[in-house]
């Protein structure tokens, strides 16, 4: 009788946890996330010393485009990669850095093609990979959103976690040198 009374007492203490648990990550969510500026906060992009910083990128799919650039990896379990994505084709549309291609990583094929479907990927280089492989053995990231510059000897010179595509150009103009203003669309240039 006292076990049960005590197991049925931890099992409502840990509800009550778990619930506000849930409700201090939406808030926090609510606090940080601004999807319709493609952004999920306003820091600058932060290095990411895992990657393979020297190393040739070998092994990147074959859809990819060849020559210096910046290879994009999302995540299907990553929230910010979720509302960083459909922003994804115009940003690289209008700014003048080379887009090798997008990494999907993801637990299995069809949420990684389910996530390229429902955030409009598929007009650019884009390959599912699954369990990460390509992105850790490759490009030795295991973090997203992340970019990764790529140099024309397909050696990678620089990988960062970003949070906002407007935190990347500082970025960008630090690897590639400083780039001309972006062009939208309408605009010459």
């Amino acid at each position: 009788m006292i076990v049960t009374t005590l197991v049925i007492v931890l099992l409502v203490l840990l509800t009550i946890a778990v619930t506000v648990l849930f409700a201090m990550m939406g808030e926090l969510a609510n606090r940080t996330s601004d999807g319709a500026s493609g952004s999920v906060g306003s820091g600058p992009a932060v290095p990411l010393e895992e990657a393979r910083a020297g190393e040739r990128a070998v092994g990147l799919p074959s859809a990819f485009r060849p020559g210096a650039g910046v290879v994009v990896v999302f995540s299907t379990s990553c929230r910010a990669c979720g509302l960083l994505a459909p922003q994804a084709p115009e940003f690289f549309r209008d700014y003048p850095v080379h887009l090798i291609g997008v990494l999907v990583t993801t637990g299995d094929a069809a949420s990684g093609h389910d996530f390229v479907a429902k955030h409009g990927l598929a007009a650019l280089p884009v390959q599912v990979d699954p369990q990460g492989r390509t992105s850790k053995q490759v490009l030795g990231i295991s973090s997203s959103p992340a970019a990764v510059a790529v140099n024309d000897a397909g050696v990678i010179v620089s990988a960062v976690a970003f949070t906002s595509y407007s935190s990347l150009t500082p970025w960008f103009d630090s690897v590639f040198g400083p780039a001309v203003e972006p062009v939208r669309q309408g605009e010459h240039a």
